[in-house]
């Protein structure tokens, strides 16, 4: 198997001149990447360095939604070369309901791995924000919106 051997930094330079820079000199305010538009090699890096703080920190960007192939969002998504990140470019972007009292940690779930996964509420919210886009694009029904809606707020619970 072909290796690549771009470095983590390597990828974060690569993502800020051939996106991040030309999008913020067209006045874009969100830019979404998938990590084949990169590279082809190296899957599993591209997508840890294109989700990791420092290159929110270096680029003044900051991660809207994760996604992958199969619509797992956030840190259940796959490294895949259709792995996508939507950016957002906007240095005064803040989250909805970006505030302490909603930014804690709202429910643990436990997975097979005995591992666990925190969700916020944020997190949530953008989860169905992300879902009512795809509906209003026709990829999921409505139908399937709702119902993936409730599960998430039942969760909350």
């Amino acid at each position: 198997m072909k290796r690549s051997n771009k470095s983590a930094n390597d990828i974060r330079h690569t993502l800020n001149e051939k996106f991040f820079k030309p999008a913020k000199i067209k006045g874009l305010n969100e830019i979404k990447i998938s990590a084949g538009e990169i590279d082809n090699v190296n899957i599993p890096n591209i997508c840890q360095a294109m989700t990791g703080q420092k290159i929110q920190d270096e680029y003044s960007v900051k991660i809207i939604s994760v996604r992958d192939n199969k619509n797992r969002f956030g840190l259940e998504a796959k490294p895949s070369t259709k792995f996508e990140v939507t950016y957002s470019l906007d240095p005064n972007y803040e989250p909805i309901n970006n505030n302490s009292q909603n930014n804690h940690k709202i429910r643990t779930q436990k997975i097979d791995t005995n591992h666990s996964i925190s969700y916020t509420l944020e997190d949530k919210l953008k989860a169905i924000k992300i879902l009512k886009e795809y509906m209003d694009e026709d990829i999921i029904t409505k139908d399937e919106f709702e119902s993936k809606k409730k599960e998430i707020l039942n969760n909350l619970l």
